[in-house]
């Protein structure tokens, strides 16, 4: 990771209270911090205020630079136009700052929400999920997918630049993921290629671009009493296709077993749920097309980070392991292809 380490965050933390104190308000003086999870983005950590206020803290760095990872900028832009929306349970952003020298790297400070989030990925956190997705919360999944798709397009205005029309938006996308695989490739990436080719001989059309999470799936929410209370992790949001959101949410990378998206709710029933609560038809062929096209984008990440890593760029243990991933994401690239 660059910039200041997880420890050495936690410790300049402990010592922001003056600074909260001038920018928040009130007594920012820190009792606690500590280290809540370290993405390949930000590190995060849950800070207590003497005076009972709980807090995030996301401190940005560049370990995995120039994978689309968007700004905190632009991130914090799109919490402040959606936390007021009804039915999208979302962070209140309280601060940014975009000068490193208060912490040790850019940061911003969000209201913190309750319950937990889990790994969905672990026999626990499927297991809770599938569990969890058979009571209110497998309900709220796709109701609050819904809300989302159904923010106000001119709430983002300043914050998302709209998509071209017709088909644009999608060339544009499967352009920049072409890019991408032949800046960092070490070697041929057949899989990758086959299917880059699928995807620009099958581009389409969005007729009713709307807020797109880019990233919504059981992993970015938190779970309480039975109910989901939060969706996190908005770095990748823009105005596109929300089809692009159902596809993610079924993903086969998104599930342990076969029937259940995100191992919530029936894979046979997203689809008319969906619909059901927006009144919004979803194009099968977009869903086919954005579901290779977010496992394309989720393998091009693996070869930026593993031949980063590869070169010495970073020396992060994680992104070591994802070498040994590859030949799967490959596989699930394969599978899709199989299934078009």
């Amino acid at each position: 990771m660059s910039g200041p380490s997880a420890p050495q965050l936690r410790t300049r933390a402990l010592e922001l209270g003056p600074y909260l104190s001038a920018r928040l308000g009130g007594d920012g003086s820190v009792a606690d911090a500590r280290l809540a999870g370290e993405g390949m983005s930000d590190t995060t950590l849950l800070v207590d205020l003497r005076d009972g206020r709980e807090l995030v803290l996301r401190a940005h760095s560049t370990t995995v630079a120039g994978t689309g990872v968007e700004s905190p900028e632009r991130h914090f832009a799109v919490l402040r136009a959606v936390h007021p929306v009804a039915g999208v349970p979302s962070p209140e952003p309280l601060l940014l700052e975009s000068d490193p020298a208060p912490l040790g790297a850019p940061f911003m400070i969000i209201g913190r929400l309750p319950g937990r989030a889990v790994v969905p990925w672990s026999r626990e956190g499927c297991a809770f999920l599938r569990s969890t997705g058979a009571g209110p919360a497998g309900r709220e999944l796709l109701a609050i997918l819904a809300s989302i798709h159904a923010v106000d397009p001119a709430a983002l205005a300043g914050a998302l630049d709209p998509p071209p029309a017709g088909t644009a938006a999608a060339a544009q996308a499967v352009a920049r993921l072409r890019a991408a695989i032949e800046r960092d490739r070490d070697g041929p990436e057949p899989a990758l290629t086959d299917a880059l080719g699928w995807l620009e001989a099958h581009l389409p059309a969005c007729a009713q671009p709307a807020l797109v999470h880019g990233d919504y799936r059981a992993g970015n929410l938190l779970f309480d009493g039975g109910h989901i209370t939060g969706v996190l992790d908005w770095e990748f949001a823009h105005l596109g296709d929300p089809a692009r959101d159902i596809a993610w949410l079924m993903a086969a990378s998104n599930r342990v077993g076969d029937e259940l998206a995100c191992d919530m709710v029936p894979m046979g029933e997203v689809v008319e749920r969906y619909e059901g609560l927006t009144g919004r038809a979803v194009d099968p062929a977009a869903l086919t097309f954005w579901d290779l096209f977010m496992l394309v984008e989720n393998a091009a990440l693996w070869v930026r980070t593993t031949a980063s890593w590869r070169r010495g760029e970073v020396d992060d243990v994680r992104i070591a392991r994802w070498s040994y991933t590859l030949p799967r994401t490959r596989r699930l690239v394969l599978d899709a292809l199989e299934r078009t």
